[in-house]
């Protein structure tokens, strides 16, 4: 694109303005460069820009959570449009087998262009067995929608088969200590009375 012929004063600043049109470029990173002749001299000076999509990222979801209560899951939606989106939310739903199981929505965010913005929903898992889920995300912004599916973890509060041993192992050696402790003392005690009843 050619820009028309300006006058410009010493030290004044001049913006010049154009549309450029983007149809049938993909998105990504390009760059640009401006060819400027003043004052019979030549200068280039050259910038990158970014053409975005509307489009949304799920990333960075919880791989596990636990059974039992009010449960926070967290993820990010990523924009990778060149504009501001407004009232993006998002329902995050848990399924077995293809059963739903619990279902829950995010508050609504605005997020600005480019940007990572953090989510969070928060799940029903009161009446959940532990065991492997799936997780479905759907994200609303600007009448479309992105769907995230992902495989889910959930554990029991409990200890589990191997934190169980170990934790017993501490009490038995708590206990031995005590006793030993108590013997000890015991036979201190006595040779004291032994002692007393020789003078």
């Amino acid at each position: 694109m050619v820009f028309p012929s300006v006058s410009v004063k010493t030290a004044q600043d001049y913006d010049l303005k154009e549309k450029f049109d983007t149809s049938g470029l993909a998105p990504g990173i390009y760059n640009a460069t401006a060819y400027i002749v003043a004052d019979g001299e030549n200068y280039q000076v050259s910038t990158l820009f970014r053409i975005g999509t509307l489009d949304m990222e799920v990333l960075n979801s919880s791989k596990s959570l636990v059974v039992g209560g009010i449960r926070k899951f967290d993820f990010f939606v990523k924009s990778n449009w060149n504009l501001d989106a407004k009232d993006v939310y998002a329902i995050v739903t848990l399924f077995k087998d293809g059963s739903q199981l619990s279902s829950a929505k995010t508050a609504n965010y605005d997020v600005p262009r480019w940007a990572k913005q953090p989510m969070s929903a928060f799940l029903d898992l009161s009446d959940v067995e532990p065991g492997e889920y799936e997780i479905q995300i759907i994200v609303y912004y600007e009448d479309k929608q992105a769907l995230n599916k992902a495989k889910i973890l959930l554990e029991s509060s409990e200890p589990s088969a191997e934190e169980k041993p170990q934790s017993n192992l501490v009490i038995i050696l708590v206990v031995v200590v005590t006793i030993l402790t108590l013997l000890n003392l015991l036979l201190f005690m006595r040779k004291k009375n032994e002692k007393k009843g020789t003078d």
